[in-house]
């Protein structure tokens, strides 16, 4: 039985031979598809990255510290720009002109902007309101259907908006009694 088991492996039979050719032929096809595809997807995406990938302005930490009041991450600086410029394509030319604005007015401090010619133009609010929101959500854009792209993330612990309850609310990154913990009442508020 092994001398006929080695014989037909050595001399296989005509009809796989075809086969096998085939199967190999489509296998280097395949596989040379696959190399090609990665590639161009690669050289596109390392376009599109070099494109939103600039990095912020000088001035961008510093003209959202003084509109957020806050001492921010300086590590973001670069994903908040980013994202912001990805949903809005015409940024970098707003946030000049609100530099600019914010420069000529003198504003150092955001008690000043209320009384100010910027808070006054809507164009200027709006763009300081755009970088105010990216670092206080943390995110850029809005959440849409699953076919359309969604919003940008910056960060999730670093926003802001945790700021204010920080003292007394943790920063919510899991369910931390897991899952379906809602459904029991707390023994500290439980009066049965």
């Amino acid at each position: 039985m092994t001398a006929q088991y080695s014989s037909a492996r050595a001399a296989p039979s005509t009809d796989a031979q075809p086969r096998r050719r085939f199967l190999s032929a489509s296998l280097l096809a395949a596989t040379t598809g696959l190399l090609t595809g990665t590639a161009a997807s690669s050289q596109a995406g390392s376009a599109t990255a070099a494109t939103t990938a600039s990095p912020a302005p000088e001035h961008f930490m510093e003209v959202s510290q003084l509109l957020t009041g806050h001492a921010l991450n300086g590590s973001l600086a670069g994903r908040a720009w980013q994202a912001i410029c990805l949903h809005q394509s015409d940024f970098p030319r707003r946030f000049t002109q609100l530099q600019a604005a914010i420069d000529k007015a003198g504003l150092h401090d955001m008690s000043q902007w209320s009384s100010s010619p910027v808070a006054a133009d809507a164009d200027l609010k709006a763009t300081a309101l755009a970088i105010v929101s990216a670092w206080y959500l943390g995110v850029v854009g809005e959440v849409k259907d699953r076919a359309e792209d969604g919003p940008s993330f910056i960060t999730y612990e670093s926003a802001l908006m945790w700021g204010p309850t920080s003292d007394v609310t943790v920063i919510p990154t899991y369910a931390r009694g897991g899952p379906g913990y809602w459904k029991t009442r707390p023994a500290s508020v439980a009066t049965d």
